[in-house]
């Protein structure tokens, strides 16, 4: 996981506990990280789910 942590933090990512975020354009990207509750000391396991959010202020401008 530091690998992807590393990717995350140069490619302007800004972390808040297990969430990542940075905005590219009308967008915000984000990248959260979930421990799985089956981990022990021995074994850890974790979700990655990538999001993308649309902001509201780039609908303004289309007709509905």
């Amino acid at each position: 996981m530091t690998r992807a942590l590393l990717i995350a933090k140069t490619g302007g990512f800004r972390k808040e506990a297990l969430t990542w975020r940075r905005r590219h354009g009308e967008t915000t990207q984000v990248i959260h990280v979930q421990r799985s509750h089956g981990n022990t000391a021995s074994e850890a396991r974790f979700y990655v789910r990538p999001l993308r959010m649309l902001h509201l202020s780039s609908l303004s401008s289309v007709a509905l």
